[in-house]
């Protein structure tokens, strides 16, 4: 089963936090040593989530837009837009932190958390959800070498 509370997840994060940077920095090592490609390394990512996707179900708990820091990209404005019959200057206004995005390197963030489009554990524009939710029930970044880098791991080489 699945965890979905919000504070089991974050007091296991922080007791295995140590132990998951190390083991990020090995394998980034490691396959960097083995010559291995990021689309070998992403294919056994795919593998392993094969398992775990399918026991995934967003409405369960919809923890993803309670609690996450949402990107968004100009064509997520005019989906969104055309979803909420509004204009894409009123979705900016309403939903969009420009600030935070700065932060976050991201073009826009959503404004508040929780996501003020949720209703009863279901997004209530999902065919014109934002592009970054439609990868979020994927256990995977789109590339899984990337996530796997020792520079954003916090764990120095040596």
């Amino acid at each position: 089963m699945i965890e979905t509370d919000l504070d089991r997840i974050a007091a296991v994060s922080d007791q295995q936090r140590d132990d998951t940077q190390a083991f990020m920095y090995y394998v980034q090592t490691m396959w960097d040593q083995e010559g291995r490609s990021e689309a070998e390394l992403d294919a056994l990512v795919e593998e392993i989530a094969a398992e775990v996707v399918p026991q995934i179900d967003c409405t369960g708990c919809a923890n993803c837009c309670r609690s996450l820091g949402l990107g968004l990209t100009p064509s997520d404005i005019s989906a969104m837009a055309r979803a909420l019959h509004v204009s894409g200057a009123q979705v900016i206004a309403r939903y969009v932190d420009f600030e935070a995005a700065r932060r976050e390197g991201e073009w826009g963030m959503m404004r508040c958390s929780p996501c003020p489009l949720l209703r009863a554990n279901r997004c209530s524009i999902y065919s014109s959800r934002p592009s970054t939710l439609k990868i979020i029930g994927h256990v995977r970044a789109p590339s899984s070498a990337t996530s796997i880098d020792h520079k954003k791991s916090g764990v120095k080489p040596g």
